[in-house]
Formats: structure tokens, sequence, C-alpha cells
């Protein structure tokens, strides 16, 4: 009933609006519009405020990670053959566009000239010159040595990335046999006299950019002619070839070939010795190791071989930079009159020429230690295939013969540390234990030392003031003695030389060289002793070119 009520006033209101409407649009009527100045708006959206609320602070230490490969600078330190004066008459101090004159004098009535100058702009062309002369007499008879060195080297580059090197010198040394026995033998300074002399080429050019298609090359010739004052005569000649190519980043490919020619003639011998080289191999290279394989097809002598070349480096840890190595390696030492006669100056002229080849399989590390620090030890099986012997004569004792061991297999330890402190302080010590097995040919291993220590320090002690020290230490080598013919080992070895040199002037410079400060008249080789302490002293002129050189010229 309420419905059907509610419908009913619907419908009337309807009617009532409709009508209402209709009479307000009749002709006649008024129709009034009310106007309003309200206007309706839409309310402000409320912004937001941010406020700034500091980050809360981080105590904890960054562990801050670079790829920053090792700088390392590794010096392979090898004693110099020891002469009658246990010296070596180099001065190695530190000199910029300097020229110098060198004089001084010894207590073995040991006169020394020394001089050594620049030329150049030090950019595009560089030039040094150096000339060197000394001289000694010991106690015994014949015991004199003089040694007379020039040299000059060069080079010029280009502004399209070429640079051309050269060098040539002139060597001689003037030794005596004087290891023999004075009370049985009464040789003559005609007889006993042994001058060697050496004259030196080489010439090479190289590109400093690479081509366009990524190739570095570097050709090299090297030429020297080697003599004694008894009519012996050779001529050694090295050319080598290498090329390599770039290809990406990491990849790069390498060929070459190396000729190396001997032409030896004396009395006792007229021969030749040759070997030739191909060299392919590739090199990988990444932040976290170094791969070079490849292998050196030689031709000695009519003979072929092939030789491993195959060497890895593994970085193992970049934070304290550390490298693991291995490697199989072969190559060949070259057997010449003028190779042994500076090993040892002491031998008789040669009745033969071999080569010995050496294959190599080792492992080591190396790395850096802090900002100054650099070490590296490598452990080596090293097969020595026709390896020169040095064998003292069992008759007079004045010389040595070099006899050919068929086979002398080496377990090697090489071990050197080095601290670096700029160009203020240098000091490097090392070590090689030998430790020969498997010898086929001779009895023993004649001449070669077991054990080698050596150091060096350069110390420039204040800015006008340097220091330098060198030791050497061995153990003594197997040799024979006279009839009964026995076996004997020398003693074991330390020689010991300290050098100073401070300015006095602006351009003087006083030096003071001692050698063997213990005294201790030790031989290398069988009967030859050297000589005690021995003191130089002398002044040094120094003055300045017109342009500084690019290199330092050895003084």
């Amino acid at each position: 009933m309420k419905i059907i009520y509610i419908i009913t006033i619907l419908i009337f209101t309807q009617q009532y609006v409709k009508a209402q409407l209709k009479a307000d649009t009749l002709p006649g009527t008024t129709v009034i519009k009310v106007k309003s100045s309200f206007k309706p708006v839409i309310r402000n959206t409320p912004k937001e405020i941010f406020y700034a609320v500091p980050p809360t602070v981080d105590s904890t230490k960054p562990q801050l990670n670079y790829n920053v490969p090792a700088q390392n600078l590794f010096f392979s330190y090898q004693p110099v053959p020891l002469k009658p004066l246990a010296m070596d008459i180099k001065n190695d101090n530190y000199w910029e566009n300097n020229n110098y004159i060198k004089l001084g004098f010894g207590n073995y009535t040991s006169p020394h000239i020394g001089a050594g100058f620049s030329f150049g702009d030090g950019k595009t062309t560089s030039l040094g010159v150096f000339a060197d002369y000394i001289s000694s007499k010991g106690k015994l008879k014949f015991q004199d040595y003089s040694k007379i060195a020039v040299a000059a080297q060069g080079s010029v580059s280009t502004p399209k990335g070429f640079e051309f090197k050269s060098s040539i010198s002139y060597n001689l040394d003037d030794y005596n046999y004087y290891g023999y026995n004075n009370s049985l033998y009464n040789f003559s300074k005609t007889e006993v006299d042994q001058k060697l002399s050496t004259i030196a080429f080489t010439a090479g050019m190289r590109n400093t950019v690479p081509t366009e298609y990524g190739l570095n090359y570097n050709p090299t010739l090297a030429v020297s002619l080697f003599g004694d004052n008894r009519k012996a005569n050779e001529t050694n000649l090295a050319l080598t070839v290498p090329l390599s190519k770039n290809i990406g980043k990491n990849l790069s490919f390498k060929v070459g070939g190396k000729a190396d020619f001997t032409f030896h003639k004396s009395s006792m011998l007229d021969t030749s010795n040759n070997i030739f080289y191909v060299m392919p191999g590739v090199t990988y290279k990444s932040e976290k190791f170094s791969i070079n394989g490849g292998v050196t097809p030689a031709f000695e002598n009519g003979k072929s071989h092939i030789l491993p070349d195959i060497t890895a480096d593994f970085q193992v840890n970049r934070g304290k930079k550390f490298v693991a190595q291995l490697g199989w390696v072969g190559y060949f030492n070259k057997g010449t009159y003028q190779n042994w006669a500076k090993f040892n100056p002491y031998i008789s002229q040669p009745n033969t020429l071999f080569n010995t080849k050496v294959d190599e399989k080792f492992i080591g590390f190396k790395g850096t230690s802090g900002n100054h620090f650099v070490y590296s030890v490598k452990a080596a099986y090293v097969t020595n295939a026709n390896m020169p012997l040095f064998v003292n004569d069992t008759g007079s004792g004045k010389s040595f013969r070099v006899i050919n061991e068929a086979q002398l297999d080496n377990l090697q330890i090489h071990g050197e540390f080095g601290i670096m402190e700029k160009e203020a302080f240098h000091f490097v010590m090392g070590a090689t234990v030998n430790n020969f097995i498997n010898q086929k040919t001779e009895l023993e291993n004649w001449g070669i030392l077991p054990l080698e220590l050596n150091a060096a320090m350069r110390w420039q002690f204040a800015k006008d003031f340097w220091l330098k020290l060198d030791g050497y230490s061995w153990s003594g080598a197997l040799f024979k003695t006279p009839i009964p013919t026995t076996t004997v080992r020398m003693p074991f070895v330390f020689d010991l030389n300290v050098g100073v040199e401070f300015k006095v002037a602006k351009q003087f410079n006083v030096w003071l060289q001692g050698n063997n400060l213990l005294n201790n008249k030790y031989q290398r080789w069988r009967n030859y002793e050297v000589y005690g302490l021995n003191v130089l002293g002398g002044i040094k002129y120094t003055f300045t070119g017109q342009r500084k050189a690019l290199f330092n010229v050895a003084k």
C-alpha cells in the first residue's frame, strides 16, 4: 500500500515540473536570470615537504683492488772473469749530460786513464764516445796486465717512427801465461805473451710505432774480428731479422730468422762454424697470464735440430704482484775462440770448434713486495750437449785446453733479490747453485764453478757523495795436479771491492777504489794467483756539453 502511495506522488510531481517549464517558455512571460559572483574552484592539493636526512656514516675501510701490472726489474748478475787485477775499472756513477776525463794511479804500478764524451740533442740524435786504459804489474814474474778499450755508439730517430742504432769498439787485452813453476821452467816474454784483440761493429733499425698493419721489426747485424798475437784470426758475423704482428689486443704472431757465421784460421785449425735459425711463435697476453709457444728449427753445420720455445707467466696474486713462471726452451751457445777466451783468457789456441746445445726445463717465480723490493727464484734441469770444459796443462801448467764433454746435465737453482730506492740506492744479490750429473765423457767437470754468489750496491749517500760495493764468492772448480795426476778442488773464495767518489769543486771529483780488501791471493784458474789488496785513486774532471745525451756512456 505504501509503495502505491509513493509512486502516485512521484507521478504528480513530474507532471507539475513539466507544466511549470512549459509556462516559463510561453509568449508574454518574463524570464528572470540570476547571476552570482560565486565561482566554484578546486581546492589546491597540499605539497609534500621532504626533509634531507644525512646518510649513516660508514666506517668500514673500502677494499680497492687495482689491476696494476708488476713493474719488476730483474738483472742477471754474473761474476766477471777475474784477471790478475781483480777489479772492474768501470765507474757506474750517475751523470747527466757530462763529459769527463779521469786520471788515477794504484799501488801495483797501475796507471788509469779514462774519458767520455756525449753529443746530440737527446731526442733525434745521440752519440757517446769513451776510451779507457789501465795496466798493472804484479810481484810474480810476468804477472802483468793491460787493457785498452775504445767505443762509440749512437742512434738517430726520424719523425716517421724509425730508429737507427750503431756501435763500433776496439779492445786489446794483454795477458801473460805466468801460471807455471818458475823453478822448473824459464820461458821468455815472447813465449808467455797473450794478446787478444777485438774489433766489433753493430748496426740495426726498428720501428718505434707499429705499422698500419700492426707489424714490428728490428733487423740487426753484428760483426766482430778477433785475433791473438800468434796468427790466429776469427771472424764472427750474425744477422738477426725478427718480425712480429699484433692481432687484436692480446694475440701476436712472430716469425724471424738468424744466420750466425764463424770463420776461424790458425796454425792449429782452419774451419767454419755456422748455425741458421727459423723462429716462429705465437704469444697471448692477458691481465692474468702470458703464454708464448713456438719451435725453432736450427741447422748447425749441416745437422738439423728442433728447439722448443715455450714459456708461461701466471699472475697468482695481483695484490702482492706475485708471478709464477715455467717453460721449456732450447738454444745453442756458440763455440768460438772469442767466446772461450773471454771466459778463460789463459787458454791455448783451440784445435776444434763446437757448439753447446742447451735444453732447459724450468719453473720459478718472481715478484715485488712494497715499492722497493724485488725477487726471483728459478729451478731448472739443464742438459748440455757438447759442453766446453777447461783442463789445465799438467806439464808446465801455463795454459788450458778446451775439451768437448759429450753431455753434462745440471740441476740448477738461481735466485736473486734487490732493493731499489729511485736512483739514490740500489742493492742486488744473487746466487747460483750447479749440481752436475750424468756426465758421459770426462771424469769431472773441469773448470766449472758449482756455487756462485755475488752482490752489488750503489748508494748516493749525499748530493755529491757516491759509494759502491761489489762482492764475489764461489766454491772452487776442479783441476788436475801434475804427475802423479790427481784431482784437486780449489778452495772457497771471497772477494770484496769498495769504491767512493765525492765532489771537491764544481767540476772536479776525487775517487778511490779498493779491490780485494781482504788480501786473499786466491786462484780462479789453477796456478793463476790474483793480486792482493790493491788501491787506486785519482781525480775526475767533468764538463757539461751543449746538448744532453740520450744514454750514459760507461765510465
